[in-house]
């Protein structure tokens, strides 16, 4: 009878612990960064828990860190704007609806800045509605972001878009 329960217990707590795996995925999926574009903040090889339901009812704010697909990759980015917001890089910083952004999270170092890119580089740019723009960290380490691209959607289904918080 021991045995019986036994194994009745085990049976029922690996199949919960598969149930919890498989929810987990659903809501949570743990990645990878490669590259350092989003240095110091989140490092080469660092894993982020990436919520898969953060945008599905309010949209991305300034200062979100998220993943999205694009050209077949997953790219990891800060979103330095939204929808009607103006963006400029100015040799002086960042420059959101005309105000240069210095103690912000968002804030970045100029110093080591270079002109890769041409969205919003050296003349404002307005997001359109319903996009984002994005910038990495990192901006010396020459990744692709919103400069290069252009704005990303902010719908979650058309961009994947996760927050990495």
């Amino acid at each position: 009878m021991s045995r019986f329960r036994y194994g009745r217990w085990l049976l029922l707590s690996a199949i919960s612990f598969c149930i919890f795996v498989a929810i987990l995925r659903v809501f949570v999926e743990p990645m990878q960064i490669h590259g350092d574009c989003m240095e110091p903040a989140v490092r080469d090889g660092q894993w982020c828990f990436v919520n898969r339901w953060a945008y599905w009812r309010l949209p991305p704010a300034s200062g979100d860190v998220v993943l999205f697909r694009y050209d077949e990759k997953v790219w990891i980015s800060r979103v330095v704007a939204v929808g009607g917001q103006t963006v400029e890089m100015t040799r002086d910083g960042l420059v959101l609806d005309g105000h240069l952004q210095s103690n912000d999270p968002i804030a970045r170092d100029w110093r080591e800045w270079n002109q890769h890119g041409t969205c919003g580089v050296g003349s404002p740019f307005e997001v359109p509605d319903e996009q984002v723009y994005v910038l990495s960290d990192n901006l010396a380490a020459k990744h692709d972001d919103s400069r290069v691209f252009g704005p990303i959607p902010a719908d979650r289904k058309s961009t994947r878009l996760n927050s990495s918080h």
